[in-house]
C-alpha cells in the first residue's frame, strides 16, 4: 500500500498538484476498502522512511523524493 501511495508522483512534490494526487490516493483507498484515513497515511508515511533508508543503505543517495512524500504524508495527517 505504501508504494501505491509514493510511486509516479510528480518529479517536483512541493507542487499542489502532488498533494492533491496523494491527498486523493488516501481518500480512494479508505473509500473503497473502508480503511482508517489517519491509519493509510502512517503506514504510507512509515513506508516512505523505510524507503528512503533503503535507498541510502544502498546507494547513499537517490533517498530525497521518499522524504518529500513522507513530509506529504505526514502534513496530510492533519
Amino acid at each position: 500500500m505504501g508504494a501505491l501511495l509514493r510511486n509516479q508522483l510528480p518529479q517536483d512534490l512541493k507542487t499542489p498538484q502532488a498533494s492533491r494526487i496523494l491527498r486523493r490516493r488516501i481518500d480512494q483507498f479508505a473509500e473503497e476498502l473502508g480503511f482508517n484515513r489517519q491509519r493509510l497515511c502512517a503506514w504510507g508515511l512509515a513506508q516512505a522512511v523505510l524507503s528512503a533508508w533503503w535507498s541510502i543503505e544502498d546507494h547513499g543517495y537517490g533517498w530525497e523524493q521518499a522524504m518529500a512524500c513522507a513530509e506529504l504524508l505526514s502534513a496530510q495527517r492533519h
